[in-house]
């Protein structure tokens, strides 16, 4: 029954119509995403989407020619579709009006990249858009708690309480018993390991986090990944709930000052390769909680915070955003050792999809452009929440040509994979669905 649920609903998208946003409305939303763009360089791309979403959910709600008006499947339909539309509104997710992307190619290999999302601005308070990129831009203070030798940085503005909220709206509007297991389990975690709901816990927090992430030697000569999460906080209800978890589990810990401020570290830490991702000493600063994979990590970003020593003051960092506005709600930052870093492993998995023969060539050929891709995935973008839209743009090592020769590759791994799908059905006694 859910498989024919997903083809009717599949017919009922198909039987959409796609309708011309022509007129002065439609020139105006074109220039306003235009205007925000590159033109003359290798990719250029407008596409007005005109609350898409709505329309689709319209449409489905009122019903269409494909399915039977009578059916009880439709009826459930029509009152999902209506429950979700007016979720989707009341959040703002149907607010997006059109999307552009432009490629201006740079030397050395680089192009200036920009990604513009045109929204209604009465949307842009709402839910969604405010728990994802947060609300005025600024200057991100938790950038100053980033160790020099950095590879990879996501910083952002999200509004925690507002995304918890925003799931609530959805458990409570759209009735999903998969959401409502998953916002059972967070509850009961959360429950478990800080003695507190969900959302006083969020409520305490800042509308500011920061992952960043490097490949350091280890001593005994191989390499592994440290990483570092920098949440603001308004008070230290993470600290004390990192301290009760230790305290509970019995672990012994040391506390140490580091850039004058208090640092507690495992004092006997996991050594096996797979437990390396787990924490192992955290900190409270003024507004901040830190927390990393290694003592070592935590100290280099308290000092960095402490001296002004960090990533901020590298050269590399400074050029890669030169130009751009360092106020604004969140960024991305892949350094060139980074990105050599993400080359050579993904051209590991290149050497382990080797094709013994053609049925595995689709899997190897888009391995081999991953491959391909991450030879010049130096990324220094920047994201902006603007009443208009999201801003994102900056310098990335992937331009619009390398953006096309993925494109081009899709169709040939699909046109090698689609028989042996089609095999592989047919062979395996399982229904294809077709809607009969």
């Amino acid at each position: 029954m859910c498989g024919c649920k997903t083809t009717i609903l599949l017919l009922v998208l198909a039987c959409v119509p796609w309708q011309s946003h022509g007129g002065d409305a439609g020139v105006r939303k074109f220039q306003d995403i235009a205007a925000r763009l590159d033109i003359g360089g290798d990719l250029f791309l407008v596409v007005h989407t005109g609350r898409w979403l709505d329309a689709v959910l319209a449409r489905l709600e009122g019903g269409a020619d494909a399915v039977p008006p009578s059916s009880a499947e439709e009826r459930d339909l029509r009152d999902a579709s209506g429950r979700a539309r007016r979720f989707a509104a009341r959040q703002g997710i149907s607010g997006l009006e059109g999307i552009g992307i432009s490629s201006m190619p740079l030397q050395g290999g680089q192009s200036s990249v920009k990604v513009f999302l045109l929204r209604d601005a009465q949307d842009a308070n709402l839910p969604f858009w405010r728990g994802l990129f947060g609300w005025q831009p600024r200057r991100l203070l938790s950038l100053d708690f980033l160790p020099a030798d950095a590879e990879f940085v996501w910083a952002s503005t999200p509004d925690f309480e507002g995304l918890w909220q925003l799931l609530e709206s959805a458990r409570v509007d759209l009735g999903q018993a998969s959401l409502e297991r998953m916002l059972g389990h967070i509850t009961q975690a959360s429950l478990r390991l800080v003695e507190m709901e969900p959302l006083p816990m969020l409520q305490s927090l800042r509308d500011e986090l920061l992952l960043c992430a490097r490949h350091v030697a280890g001593e005994d000569g191989g390499a592994h990944w440290e990483w570092l999460a920098i949440v603001g906080t308004g008070e230290e209800s993470l600290f004390r709930a990192a301290q009760q978890v230790v305290a509970r589990r019995g672990v012994p810990v040391e506390h140490v000052v580091v850039g004058g401020h208090s640092m507690q570290r495992i004092a006997a830490p996991v050594g096996s390769n797979g437990a390396r991702l787990l924490p192992q000493a955290f900190a409270a600063v003024p507004g901040f909680f830190v927390i990393g994979s290694s003592p070592r990590i935590v100290e280099d970003a308290l000092r960095s915070q402490r001296h002004r020593s960090g990533l901020l003051a590298r050269p590399a960092f400074i050029d890669a955003f030169r130009g751009q506005n360092m106020v604004n709600n969140g960024l991305l930052y892949v350094s060139p050792q980074g990105a050599e870093t993400l080359r050579l492993l993904q051209e590991q998995r290149v050497k382990q999809s080797l094709p013994d023969d053609l049925e595995a060539f689709p899997q190897y050929l888009l391995e081999a452009l991953a491959a391909e891709g991450a030879r010049g995935a130096v990324f220094a973008l920047t994201l902006a929440n603007w009443r208009q839209g999201i801003m994102i743009s900056g310098r990335s090592g992937i331009g619009g040509t390398a953006m096309g020769s993925w494109l081009g590759a899709f169709p040939t791994a699909w046109w090698y994979a689609l028989p042996q799908w089609v095999e592989e059905r047919l062979t395996s006694g399982d229904d294809l669905d077709i809607g009969y």
